[in-house]
């Protein structure tokens, strides 16, 4: 996945993710979730409104399932909101 800007200060935009369903979790250093997100779209991409998180570093993962498939994926990145 790619992520974008980054850092970032309101809108964080992740590319190159799977169609399907997917889920976004947002956790801080300390492992804590900050952030969900799920939905289900046609587009490879979406954007992130992170304007409520405090500033610092964050870690993401993106889990996404086909339609009509048993599999998924998980693509993990970070992100500095500044």
């Amino acid at each position: 996945i790619i992520l974008f800007p980054n850092p970032t200060n309101s809108e964080l935009t992740i590319e190159n993710i799977e169609f399907g369903t997917k889920e976004i979790l947002i956790y801080n250093l300390l492992g804590e979730v900050v952030s969900y997100y799920s939905w289900n779209n046609p587009q490879s991409f979406i954007q992130l409104d992170v304007n409520t998180l405090a500033k610092g570093m964050y870690f993401i993962e993106v889990f996404s399932s086909t339609i009509g498939s048993t599999s998924s994926a998980v693509h993990r990145a970070k992100f500095v909101k500044g």
